[in-house]
């Protein structure tokens, strides 16, 4: 397992002083290390702790404030994460390797938290099999996805990956795809029932996390992302061209973006039967959009069905790079309609 944080800058002693202070105390120590294995709520931690609300919130408030930890909002829940960029968290990294199996199971904190994360994937599986007919027939539409995904890891390259934002994540596919190459890999997505399922999905890889949002409004994740990906998301859009210059803000100079989807067609039931606002692009038009996000084409791919039945759509795959320079960010509004969409049609 790499580190949470990168370990190539020197640390500040002061910054360290105050992670040992904050992490020196036996209940946010077993709370950093139930947040080492997954991201949890603060009635959560109650659950598992033992505790009560107040009392998990005072610690939860210490760690925030020393930046070993950090939160955000899911409609009505505050879900905590370990801050994995933070410096401070470099500073008690070794710490909480070395003593993790004796935090989680002391106090019987790992059977706690083995019990909600099994309650996770129940919800999960639940809505899966719920929505498994509309899914199936939105799959059907793909050419071979092992050989998509393929195409997608050779146009991006072997090299390493800092962080890795999945605009649009569903399930988590693409943070599981790029996983043996990112060190922070973060999925967005509007569904809540979606990051369900994309949590329970990704326990146990530690560099992997979700939140609830779109890339319409990216707070804290704006100009943080080597690599952002756009998978099968775009035709969903009613402004293509908006999004990808929403999409752009992901990025840090020289970042890239990796947008999949379907190369233009002409099933025009397909609005209809399954929510597409576009049937499919040409390069021509992304290329366009690319260019005025101040964005310039690195490659392009197509891969065609290999069946003659006709209901396979061949799939288009553009890898992009951020220019230092960019035009001025768009006043409009976010494509709200198209970000639903796309959390109701995809995984």
């Amino acid at each position: 397992m790499p580190p949470l944080s990168d370990t190539s800058a020197p640390l500040d002693p002061a910054i360290a002083l105050e992670a040992f202070r904050a992490a020196g105390e036996e209940t946010r120590l077993r709370i950093l290390g139930l947040l080492r294995e997954c991201e949890l709520t603060v009635s959560d931690l109650c659950r598992i702790l033992g505790q009560s609300q107040p009392r998990v919130s005072r610690h939860l408030k210490v760690l925030v404030e020393a930046d070993l930890i950090e939160r955000h909002r899911e409609g009505v829940w505050t879900v905590f994460s370990l801050a994995r960029r933070s410096p401070a968290i470099r500073a008690v990294e070794t710490a909480l390797t070395a003593i993790q199996y004796q935090l989680i199971t002391r106090y019987g904190d790992a059977d706690r938290l083995h019990e909600i994360t099994a309650e996770r994937e129940m919800r999960a599986r639940a809505y899966l099999q719920e929505n498994a007919d509309r899914w199936s027939a939105e799959r059907a539409l793909y050419v071979d996805e092992h050989g998509v995904e393929q195409a997608m890891l050779d146009v991006v390259g072997g090299a390493p990956i800092g962080t890795l934002i999945d605009l649009g994540t569903g399930g988590g596919r693409m943070l599981e795809l790029f996983a043996d190459r990112i060190e922070d890999g973060v999925g967005i997505d509007v569904s809540s029932e979606m990051l369900s399922y994309a949590r329970t999905r990704l326990q146990g890889q530690r560099r992997l996390r979700v939140r609830l949002g779109d890339f319409f409004n990216l707070g804290d994740l704006a100009r943080s992302a080597d690599l952002a990906v756009m998978h099968q998301v775009l035709r969903f859009m009613s402004d293509p061209a908006a999004a990808i210059r929403a999409a752009s803000r992901a990025l840090l100079p020289n970042g890239r973006l990796l947008i999949v989807d379907f190369a233009l067609h002409d099933r025009a039931e397909l609005i209809e039967r399954c929510g597409h606002a576009r049937l499919g692009f040409s390069d021509a038009d992304v290329e366009t959009w690319l260019d005025a996000s101040g964005m310039q084409l690195e490659d392009r791919r197509r891969l065609d069905p290999t069946d003659s039945s006709g209901e396979e759509l061949p799939v288009s795959i553009w890898l992009a790079r951020r220019l230092t320079a960019q035009p001025a960010a768009s006043s409009r509004l976010p494509d709200a309609a198209g970000v639903a969409q796309i959390a109701h049609n995809r995984l």
